[in-house]
């Protein structure tokens, strides 16, 4: 590997070999930047980039075949311990889950900015303190079915991270905040109860898992994906982030996303894992992004033909909203 050094002594000679047979004029001057550009490049990768955890992120994989999108959603409200109970019971390996920040800084489990969808009231999470936030009830908005009705804490990342490990299930945070608080928080987690082996973090967000591995590089880490993210708010594209002219710059953002996440970005960030859209994967990902020694999973995955063709034809891992209709699925084919 080049050390700095060697890199700006290839520069120099460059620059001497190009200057002892041009004369000085336009076509030299862009050379002469070009040189400049793509030296800082080269070097800014060398010293920037970060490096995957690859016996852990082994470790990690193992096993590890579905997993319960914010717990087991069609049984029990979102990103509660029930939902978590019932993902228990389906026997699930791992169990995603989204990560806010209240207002007094405490990272709760919480998918949107408010509290609207889950809680049926409209306030955002960041305008609440904590001790507020554990009063409202989770389950709200919810229908059970076949069961009555309870109500449900919001739980706090502590009590999640409790759950799953002594539950012995593999967890995988979600977070679309970047800030340092957040990113603190987590890495705390996961370095003080030692859950190198047990926690990928996962954002849309590049920066993100990019501040995690700079924070703690033990920690694996992976980067969260689906067509038109920055320009549409939902699945459907059906909901524009942004009007006029900002609506544009964001497709252009997705375009260029898109071709980074097949070529430099994974490998800049130094992710273990592409957490893709199930509609976007095939064979030809698959193999790609392992000659790259990343690990494609895929979401959200309810369809039950779905189901068996990621894990026994491509062999990757799911997450899903019905984790009791695959295990029912496996019984039957057992």
């Amino acid at each position: 590997m080049l050390s700095l050094m060697q890199y700006g002594a290839i520069i120099v000679v460059i620059f001497c070999v190009y200057f002892a047979s041009s004369s000085f004029n336009g076509s030299l001057l862009l050379s002469v930047f070009m040189v400049i550009v793509v030296s800082v490049v080269m070097i800014s990768w060398r010293l920037l980039k970060h490096h995957q955890a690859s016996v852990t992120a082994e470790k990690f994989f193992s096993g590890f075949r579905v997993g319960g999108h914010r717990g087991s959603p069609r049984l029990a409200p979102e990103n509660t311990i029930e939902s978590f109970e019932k993902a228990r019971e389906a026997n699930v390996d791992l169990i995603e889950f989204d990560l806010s920040l209240t207002k007094d800084k405490r990272a709760i489990l919480m998918h949107d900015d408010s509290l609207q969808r889950t809680c049926g009231e409209p306030m955002l999470v960041s305008s609440l303190l904590l001790a507020e936030i554990v009063r409202k009830d989770a389950a709200k908005t919810f229908t059970f079915q076949g069961a009555k009705r309870k109500a449900c804490k919001v739980p706090t990342l502590e009590e999640a991270v409790s759950f799953c490990r002594n539950s012995e299930i593999k967890m995988l945070f979600d977070i679309k905040d970047g800030s340092h608080e957040m990113i603190h928080q987590v890495v705390n987690a996961i370095s003080r109860d030692n859950l190198y082996d047990d926690v990928i973090v996962s954002s849309f967000f590049p920066w993100i898992p990019y501040a995690i591995k700079k924070a703690d590089p033990k920690i694996l880490t992976g980067i969260t994906w689906r067509p038109y993210f920055f320009s549409y708010s939902d699945i459907e594209n059906e909901k524009p982030r942004f009007n006029g002219l900002k609506h544009y710059a964001a497709i252009t953002l997705d375009w260029l996303n898109v071709k980074l996440l097949h070529t430099v970005l994974p490998q800049f960030l130094g992710v273990e894992m592409i957490l893709t859209q199930e509609g976007d994967i095939d064979r030809t990902f698959v193999d790609n992004m392992k000659q790259k020694k990343l690990h494609v999973v895929a979401w959200t995955v309810n369809d039950h033909y779905e189901m068996d063709y990621f894990v026994n034809s491509l062999k990757i891992p799911f997450l899903t909203d019905v984790p009791h209709e695959y295990r029912q699925q496996v019984r039957l084919q057992e």
